[in-house]
């Protein structure tokens, strides 16, 4: 009875339209904090300036081929890591509007964040409530770790914002039965996945909210491949371009080395290496797995038949010992979830890691969960929690990353727990009444 009161009054701030309501002081009191979030972001920037981290490379050396006309594999031909193009072309756009100027790309990826936090707000409101929307988007536009990581020259602040503006066309896109918003959110999900192509599975994400609204096979099969219709627009063209210039079609060849690292951050691994190569066969810490790819690469292996040895040899290891393996992942994923790590962002001043502790995301996934308590089925909130879900096993099981992997889908995890701390508040108050 107690969580229904508090579900009755989400409804009623949720749909009242009397301007002196608290709806409108929530609105408010959002945009506010979200110009005091923009004013601390760009102060931050103008105090610590850019970050480049050793992955920066990786990105501004093709995105300096494509701003001067050069090829995009230039330059890139002994690095064991090739991009997708979809970051590098953001960084070439402003390297051609303001030079070589990581300010400048620093600058606007804060500006990316703090709108990415805005379409978070918006589709909070539309699927949970107004109050738990304001709350949680603007945890995530003050998180001290937030507020910094974007001055980092890496993909991530630009993943935040296509997701949250996908989200939002797609939940638009079903509301309004419209085919050019269902091309639209696909065409935007195609450079999404070019910035992140660990994402690449998400347009079958979809597929159940739309069973959900139209309960039609035809309609869900229409809408469905107009989105893949706009996603292959965009990826087809990288893939013919890799495939005319290295022979392979596909995204970067990461799949051994990932399952590499995964197992050799919890034991041994012995491969079998070519003979010819002299490098040790033993990998004990993650940083050889590199470097033994490297001398692979410098002996004249390509980046596929590195890939390939790394990961013939690592489902060995996983053949011989699949329970130990399935409970490195559990581990993993309890790494992944438990809070913020600071792998290769040593340079955050205290601030910064006020929300870098063990216990900030084991309280933000309770919270969650208890958010989820009595939630409106619907095909909006379907939607946002298969792709919650979505990074939360898929992403961290299928790649070896840090928890900035999770960032994209992190705000809307903190609007279910400002929901779940609101049920609280409410549970507290009616037995204090």
């Amino acid at each position: 009875m107690q969580v229904s009161k508090y579900t009755d009054r989400c409804k009623s701030l949720k749909c009242s339209q009397d301007k002196r309501n608290p709806v409108s002081q929530h609105l408010r009191l959002f945009l506010i904090l979200a110009v005091i979030s923009l004013v601390i972001r760009v102060a931050g920037l103008v105090m610590l300036g850019p970050v480049v981290s050793q992955d920066t490379e990786d990105y501004t050396i093709p995105a300096i081929n494509i701003a001067s006309g050069e090829d995009y594999f230039t330059g890139l031909e002994k690095r064991d890591v090739l991009r997708t193009p979809g970051y590098p072309l953001f960084l070439a756009g402003v390297y051609t509007l303001a030079g070589e100027n990581n300010f400048a790309v620093a600058l606007l990826q804060q500006v990316m964040v703090v709108l990415a936090g805005i379409f978070v707000f918006l589709v909070g409101r539309k699927v949970v409530a107004e109050l738990p929307a304001v709350i949680g988007a603007s945890i995530f536009l003050l998180n001290p770790y937030m507020l910094i990581f974007p001055n980092f020259i890496l993909s991530e602040p630009i993943s935040i914002l296509t997701l949250s503006a996908l989200v939002l066309l797609l939940l638009l896109a079903m509301e309004k039965d419209q085919p050019f918003y269902f091309f639209a959110s696909g065409l935007l999900l195609g450079y999404h996945i070019l910035c992140r192509p660990p994402e690449q599975l998400l347009p079958f994400v979809i597929l159940v909210p739309l069973w959900m609204k139209y309960r039609s096979f035809k309609r869900v099969l229409r809408f469905f491949l107009l989105s893949i219709l706009g996603v292959a627009l965009v990826i087809l063209p990288w893939f013919w371009y890799n495939y005319a210039k290295t022979g392979n079609v596909g995204f970067t060849p990461l799949l051994g080395r990932n399952l590499t690292l995964k197992v050799a951050h919890h034991t041994s691994v012995t491969l079998d290496l070519p003979a010819s190569v002299e490098v040790d066969s033993v990998i004990e810490r993650r940083g050889n797995v590199w470097e033994a790819s490297n001398r692979l690469m410098d002996a004249g292996y390509s980046r596929e038949e590195v890939d390939k040895i790394y990961l013939q040899g690592a489902l060995r290891v996983i053949k011989k010992r699949p329970f130990s393996f399935l409970l490195w992942q559990a581990q993993e994923l309890w790494e992944f979830w438990r809070g913020y790590d600071l792998q290769g962002f040593v340079s955050l001043p205290r601030i910064g890691r006020l929300f870098v502790t063990s216990g900030v995301g084991l309280v933000m996934l309770f919270l969650f969960l208890l958010g989820l308590f009595r939630l409106q089925v619907n095909f909006g909130s379907i939607l946002l929690i298969l792709t919650i879900a979505y990074f939360a096993l898929a992403v961290p099981l299928a790649a070896f990353g840090s928890t900035r992997f999770r960032f994209p889908v992190e705000p809307y995890i903190w609007i279910y727990a400002a929901n779940g701390l609101l049920l609280i508040f409410s549970s507290l108050r009616s037995r204090l009444e």
